[in-house]
């Protein structure tokens, strides 16, 4: 077989166009990869960056939790009775004696703490109280009168309630509350893990007395009247935070009769757990 020159420069042109194309596809293979992994470095370092992000978030900020607490209630023969616990520290005067323990279980002290309660599903009670202005006779030969009227203070509106009932010497007994939002105002709270000290956060008389009147609806789930808990707060540079609770009440046990006992207990769910973002 005989081999022209030509013949021969076309196998080298074709030998030589084979590995500079080769080549080009190696190269684009292997940049592409070279991207690939970057990417891949880049992604896992943006997540790596954003978890220590948190984590440092978490370690540089306070976190408050309001405890699970159990209660047991001795009537005495009438609704308008506050839950009675020996204290010596200052309650508001809109507040009961029973009280939930706030805790820092965070890793720096909580500063400019401010609480405030504030009630969801009110106007289930308004309603009931339309219908029938009587609480269920549940104690005996007692009965509470519920009347309601909405205040206006300035700008702000709110609900306010009569509730009325007769003693044993038949004599009257009135109890005025109402709904509105009472800001509370605290300095600061150290870790648990450093200092095992808890706020006492009173909750509002009305709340206690509608638990007296409404037990038995309240165990049946029939009575939808949630008390509420705002809590904000600022870390030592000053970050401000936000929590809020949905303080569910589980009565377990109701005695009428001889001993007129309410036995329960509150439970926190948690419904905000942020930051706030400055202006």
């Amino acid at each position: 077989m005989q081999f022209t020159l030509f013949t021969v420069y076309t196998q080298a042109k074709f030998t030589i166009d084979l590995v500079v194309g080769l080549a080009t596809a190696i190269a684009a293979t292997m940049s592409y990869l070279a991207v690939k992994n970057a990417s891949e470095s880049n992604a896992l370092a943006r997540k790596q960056m954003q978890e220590n992000k948190i984590y440092t978030e978490k370690n540089n900020r306070p976190v408050l939790e309001v405890f699970i607490k159990d209660y047991k209630v001795n009537l005495n023969n009438s609704y308008l009775v506050d839950w009675t616990e020996e204290i010596y520290e200052f309650k508001p005067k809109y507040a009961s004696s029973f009280y939930l323990d706030l805790k820092n279980i965070g890793n720096v002290t909580a500063r400019n703490i401010q609480l405030s309660f504030y009630y969801e599903g009110i106007d289930n009670i308004i309603e009931q109280i339309k219908e029938d202005p009587k609480s269920t006779d549940l104690l005996e030969g007692k009965e509470v009168t519920i009347d309601h009227r909405k205040i206006q203070n300035g700008t702000h509106e709110f609900n306010q309630f009569i509730l009325s009932e007769r003693t044993v010497d038949n004599k009257a007994k009135r109890v005025i509350v109402d709904d509105a939002s009472y800001l509370e105002f605290y300095g600061s709270l150290q870790p648990s893990s450093h200092d095992n000290t808890s706020i006492r956060i009173h909750i509002p008389n009305m709340y206690v007395y509608f638990t007296n009147i409404f037990a038995s609806e309240i165990q049946d789930d029939d009575l939808i009247l949630n008390l509420m808990l705002k809590v904000s707060y600022t870390n030592p540079y000053g970050e401000e935070y936000l929590q809020s609770f949905r303080v569910l009440n589980k009565v377990k046990h109701i005695s009428f009769g001889s001993r007129n006992e309410i036995v329960g207990k509150f439970v926190m769910e948690e419904i905000t757990n942020r930051k706030l973002e400055k202006d």
